[in-house]
């Protein structure tokens, strides 16, 4: 009879257990589709930018009215989410102390299926006059996010007081600033999946390894409020390319937090982002004129150049289909593909 009571004790553990992490589930999955969340905390403070140079240029990353972030992804283009406000109503953006006017599509948001929590926004100059923006991140085209460290950069609250109970840490606060300030710190992919909350988006996930996990990196961070539409970035071909944008994130109230029960516990501590791989070809379809290879929205000889370089390949594929030189893509590259430079160039 102990034997059993005991082993019914353990049980009721085990249960009460699992129903405390499926009720923060629960309240995970019905926040994350109505609020922005993004960046940053940090276990041992903010990064030091003047020193970690080892990240994208800060300009990339911009605030997306008062509520979120966004990223530039092409000299005239940049992407962002819908859940913070599926509206085309914020008519500027701030980019390095310069205006930039906003433009808008309904063919620039969704996703091919038109119901993915990502938009585009095409910038000119307050004179009307293309952006030409310098600094960008072009979209990451590769399905082998798992296991990368990402850099991540948003204007989300700042991390505010530690959440303690039994002498232990449990989370931390959020600090209220708004989306004043651009912070950046870093994590790696775990997984991929499908949200559906609001939205239905592919996305990446990762979590924090900041309270006594193993294998953090060295600027581990996870998301906060007004991170949304900012950039979880890989580098890649020398380059740093935008793989996802923060959409998600474990929380109660107004902090991120560990179950203050089992405050050592791995979980939970998940976030995730809107896998910009999986939208990659329809963001080229719009942002790219047909031609474009070089992604700097025109065509001309270096886009002759880049076809040139892969005149009757016959070995293209994904991801890159020989550099975008075969167009159909069918897998090599011939007289279609030139058809295409020439019709691109007469264009312009």
């Amino acid at each position: 009879m102990e034997k059993d009571a005991t082993e019914n004790h353990q049980a009721d553990k085990v249960c009460a257990k699992k129903a405390v992490y499926g009720l923060i589930a629960a309240i995970v999955l019905l926040y994350a589709g109505k609020a922005a969340v993004g960046v940053v905390f940090h276990p041992t403070g903010e990064p030091n930018l003047a020193v970690w140079k080892d990240r994208p240029d800060s300009n990339v990353v911009g605030a997306w009215g008062n509520n979120a972030s966004f990223v530039v992804i092409a000299p005239n283009w940049v992407v962002t989410t819908r859940h913070q406000g599926d509206n085309d109503s914020l008519a500027s953006v701030t980019i390095n102390g310069i205006i930039y006017n906003c433009h808008y599509s309904p063919e620039w948001k969704g996703g091919p299926a038109g119901d993915a929590d990502i938009r585009l926004v095409r910038l000119t100059k307050t004179d009307g006059n293309d952006a030409n923006l310098f600094h960008y991140a072009e979209p990451y085209k590769d399905s082998n996010e798992v296991g990368k460290e990402i850099v991540i950069g948003g204007y989300g609250n700042g991390r505010g007081a530690n959440l303690v109970k039994n002498d232990k840490v449990y989370g931390y606060q959020w600090d209220g600033s708004g989306n004043t300030t651009r912070r950046w710190g870093q994590n790696r992919v775990d997984n991929t999946g499908v949200a559906t909350e609001t939205y239905t988006s592919d996305v990446i996930f990762a979590d924090f390894d900041g309270l006594s996990d193993d294998n953090p990196t060295t600027y581990e961070c996870i998301v906060a409020d007004h991170d949304s539409g900012g950039g979880w970035f890989i580098y890649d071909g020398n380059v740093w390319k935008v793989a996802g944008l923060p959409r998600g994130v474990e929380h109660g109230g107004e902090c991120w937090f560990r179950n203050n029960m089992f405050p050592t516990s791995p979980d939970p501590d998940l976030m995730d982002a809107v896998r910009i791989s999986s939208y990659a070809a329809w963001i080229s379809g719009i942002i790219y004129p047909p031609g474009d290879l070089t992604g700097d929205e025109g065509v001309d000889f270096a886009d002759f150049a880049i076809l040139a370089q892969y005149w009757q390949h016959t070995d293209c594929h994904l991801p890159d289909w020989c550099a975008g030189a075969d167009h159909e893509p069918d897998g090599d590259v011939d007289w279609a593909d030139l058809n295409v430079i020439v019709e691109g160039w007469l264009g312009n």
